[in-house]
């Protein structure tokens, strides 16, 4: 008995053996041969749409398997500056910037991954990585981290380093990681610093270290102790932990656009002379994205009297209209002869007419999702005193709505929510419905001006193909609510300075004080900026979204972008004395902006004259 005991242990043993050397060899496999992300996930789409192409770039490198690469490729496309997602050590090190994403698992690099670093560093690179740095201390100065949820701000060190030169408003330079009326947040790590290294931004509510910085040699090795992921996608996804400013949903609110100022300015300073993508069109230094809703509240008399405030300045607006066809609780106009022969007098004028449902309820994300098949004759909602609608789908508020514009007047391309009520699985159904984007959350609650592609039915980690083009200021529909014009403009103002478009809804409700706001805001607004539809915007974000750019080192900035007149515009370190493209393309040079303004679907390379080249 005794015998056979001891054959059963020498078994079991071998048998564990061989399940642990295979453990370690799939770990291994997983870490160190970093085989190929699943098809469909964003590494896999990233690692295909921005490959190493130029050595002036920023890299994302995804070191190890459960590396994500989305976060900071939101932050460099939002920011304009060009990038590539790799997984080769060696390529991303021939880049100015490289930046690490965190993972829940430390980094643990071999000594000759640890070795390229410290010398990519030293060289003068810039470094950026994200906890939990692994026996790293002598390239980030961190010798320890504490684990947290409970941090609820951030607060950034403007006059400790040069990245945070465009944080000139005092919204940019304090954000809320959650609110203290919630418990926890997302993990933070509270950074312990060796000697020499500087913290540069802080978790105020313990005086910790959020972020530090590491001089060696030429160059400098940064460290977050927080997740870009949280800070970037977590909003996009309506997943913060209320993170908004109270004083919001109409204002200014930036929370998610820091880290693009940031990794804006890290790369310009990591290299000279240098080429980022601007986002605003032409040489203009603002967009307004002008809005009004043709519903509840709202009469067409009302509509006709602001399209006669834009016609003589040649300004149109989107124009998001209930398509209603049975009375309910809620007075709006009907879809009947004189609502039709308005939006007809509108789309002439050139105003754009977008979709806001079709019952106009405020209890859109509780409806089923419905079919896709709703028609006017099968599709019957009906929205009672209590704000239930009655019969209502999610697919027939978009498909019939959509249906019934397009026959009247055209292409509908946009969708607005009613009482700004979004579904989690809103993005499939205008993916099915056909839009191409949506307006319905506030900048408040996205925490960011910037337009996005909405994430995949919320999940933080995939984006679908819809933009959405969040509001910087709506005011309310009721015709006594008065709009203060000079707010309006001071918010508009501050958005522009980082280039995000200021998406502004005012309802046509019957009241003088409506109109002279309508009226003031757009004879006072800066000369310098444009005024245009959402539609207009959306094509021209997803155009830049898909350029490609590189300034070559004789001069040449080579631009690759989808067909069309899209005014892409490039700002330069330096003053451009003169530039010239290639036949047939046309661009211009005013001061450090280029602007090419057709690309034809073809690579164009604009040759630049350098009226004054600065050192690094």
């Amino acid at each position: 008995m005794r015998r056979l005991l001891f054959s059963a242990a020498g078994i079991l043993s071998v048998v564990l053996l061989v399940w642990w050397a295979g453990c370690r060899r799939s770990v291994y496999v997983a870490t160190e041969m970093l085989p190929h992300p699943p098809e469909g996930s964003e590494n896999a789409r990233l690692l295909r749409e921005r490959p190493h192409a130029s050595k002036g770039e920023a890299a994302v490198l995804l070191l190890r398997y459960g590396h994500q690469a989305l976060a900071a490729a939101q932050a460099f496309e939002t920011a304009g500056v060009p990038f590539c997602v790799t997984k080769s050590l060696p390529e991303a090190l021939e880049h100015p910037l490289v930046l690490i994403p965190s993972d829940d698992r430390p980094i643990r690099p071999s000594e000759h991954e640890r070795a390229a670093l410290r010398a990519f560093a030293e060289g003068g690179g810039t470094l950026v990585l994200q906890l939990p740095p692994d026996r790293l201390t002598v390239l980030t100065g961190v010798s320890a981290a504490k684990p947290r949820r409970s941090r609820h701000r951030l607060l950034f060190r403007t006059g400790t380093d040069e990245g945070f030169r465009y944080l000139d408003q005092p919204e940019e330079k304090e954000i809320l990681l959650a609110s203290y009326k919630v418990r926890q947040g997302p993990w933070t790590h509270g950074l312990r610093l060796a000697p020499g290294t500087e913290p540069v931004a802080l978790f105020p509510d313990e005086e910790e270290t959020a972020v530090s910085r590491k001089r060696i040699g030429a160059g400098r090795v940064y460290t977050l102790g927080f997740d870009l992921k949280d800070v970037l996608l977590r909003p996009l996804a309506r997943r913060h932990f209320d993170a908004a400013r109270a004083a919001l949903p109409n204002g200014f609110e930036p929370a998610a656009d820091v880290f693009p100022l940031i990794l804006r300015a890290w790369y310009e300073k990591s290299r000279r002379p240098w080429a980022r993508l601007r986002a605003l069109p032409g040489t203009a230094r603002g967009l307004l994205l002008l809005s009004h809703h043709i519903g509840w509240g709202a009469t067409l008399n009302a509509a006709k009297a602001f399209a006669l405030i834009e016609r003589p300045r040649g300004v149109q607006a989107t124009w998001f209209v209930e398509t209603k066809y049975d009375k309910d609780f809620l007075s709006a106009p009907m879809l009947g002869p004189a609502l039709i022969k308005t939006l007809r007098e509108l789309a002439a004028d050139g105003h754009e007419l977008a979709s806001h449902t079709v019952s106009h309820g405020p209890d859109l994300a509780t409806l089923p999702f419905g079919t896709g098949r709703e028609t006017k004759e099968t599709y019957r909602p009906l929205l009672n005193r209590r704000g239930r609608t009655i019969g209502g789908s999610l697919m027939g508020e978009l498909t019939v709505s959509r249906s019934l514009l397009s026959g009247s007047t055209g292409t509908i391309e946009g969708f607005r929510s009613a009482f700004l009520s979004a579904a989690d699985d809103l993005d499939e159904g205008l993916r099915r419905a056909g839009y191409r984007y949506d307006s319905s959350c506030t900048a408040g609650s996205a925490l960011t001006h910037f337009p996005f592609r909405m994430p995949l039915r919320r999940v933080m980690d995939l984006r679908s193909d819809i933009l959405e083009l969040p509001m910087s200021w709506q005011d309310e529909n009721r015709p006594e609510d008065p709009v203060d014009p000079e707010a309006v403009l001071q918010a508009f103002a501050k958005v522009s300075a980082n280039e995000a478009p200021f998406v502004w809804l005012i309802h046509p409700a019957g009241t003088p004080q409506k109109r002279t706001a309508l009226t003031h805001v757009l004879d006072l607004r800066p000369k310098d900026t444009l005024v245009w539809p959402l539609g207009r915007a959306a094509r021209f974000w997803r155009a830049r979204s898909e350029a490609r750019f590189a300034l070559e080192p004789d001069g040449v900035l080579r631009v690759e972008a989808p067909e069309g007149e899209h005014a892409l515009s490039f700002e330069l370190s330096d003053e451009i004395l003169s530039c010239a493209a290639d036949p047939g393309f046309k661009v211009q040079c005013s001061g450090r902006l280029v602007v090419v303004w057709d690309t034809k679907g073809r690579p164009v390379r604009v040759r630049l004259t350098w009226k004054q080249r600065s050192g690094g």
